[in-house]
């Protein structure tokens, strides 16, 4: 296999669990809540994972990873906003918090 398939395939499947992802989160009994966790990488790159939990149609509480990304500047509540919110957009669910 070369590098460019690998990359190819990896983005497929990525897309495919993302979309199951949103799909879950589109039907679920209660408000998304989100964790976030912090920290710097051993490069010092300052990195946030997202997680969303909630309740799904049978009233199992779930857990999922949305993303790792990085957060620039100094781990402040704007740059983190600037972080999470987007990621709310991208998942479908940043209306459900008005």
């Amino acid at each position: 296999m070369s590098e460019k398939t690998i990359r190819s395939d990896i983005k497929k499947y990525f897309e495919t669990a993302k979309a199951t992802i949103k799909k879950h989160l589109s039907l679920a009994r209660s408000r998304i809540h989100i964790s976030y966790d912090l920290w710097t990488s051993p490069n010092h790159k300052a990195m946030m994972a997202i997680v969303a939990h909630w309740t799904t149609e049978d009233y199992e509480v779930k857990s999922a990873l949305l993303v790792i990304r990085e957060v620039h500047g100094e781990h402040s509540g704007e740059n983190i906003a600037n972080v999470v919110y987007p990621v709310m957009k991208e998942y479908d669910f940043d209306c459900r918090f008005r």
